[in-house]
């Protein structure tokens, strides 16, 4: 509740000229210290852009869903996630989920219900999905 916390994107990390390489490393900001600090990569999901549905539960930071460039002008979609803890640094996958188009989605939305996330809508690269979602149920621990 104190920080900005920022995870992923596109970036050009082999600083090769290619802008559309999926990040997976991020950072929070403290507006009041006006200092950032780096947040752990490991056990973090994998690398990936476009991850438009990230919210808070009150502990932790959650990230699902996203696209990944395939080199070729398209983009791979994920169908997993991850929770951020701030306060451990560490991080907890959030599986890949029946619910949800087999494929991935980027662009999906995501609201946190008190104990829940429900994750619906998205984009596959040629379709919306406007009628399919999921719910997660999530360990009280994640949303103290």
């Amino acid at each position: 509740g104190t920080e900005l916390i920022i995870w992923g994107g596109l970036g050009d990390r082999a600083n090769d000229g290619d802008p559309n390489i999926a990040l997976s490393d991020g950072g929070a900001y403290n507006p009041l210290s006006n200092i950032w600090r780096t947040i752990s990569s490991e056990g973090a999901p994998s690398a990936r852009a476009n991850t438009t549905a990230a919210l808070w539960t009150g502990s932790h930071f959650v990230v699902f869903g996203g696209m990944v460039p395939d080199g070729s002008g398209g983009y791979t979609f994920l169908n997993d996630g991850g929770m951020y803890d701030p306060v451990s640094d560490t991080w907890v996958r959030i599986p890949s989920t029946g619910l949800l188009p087999s494929s991935g989605i980027g662009k999906q939305q995501m609201v946190f219900t008190g104990d829940s996330i429900l994750i619906w809508s998205g984009w596959n690269g040629s379709s919306t999905y406007p009628v399919q979602g999921a719910k997660f149920t999530l360990n009280p621990l994640y949303y103290r």
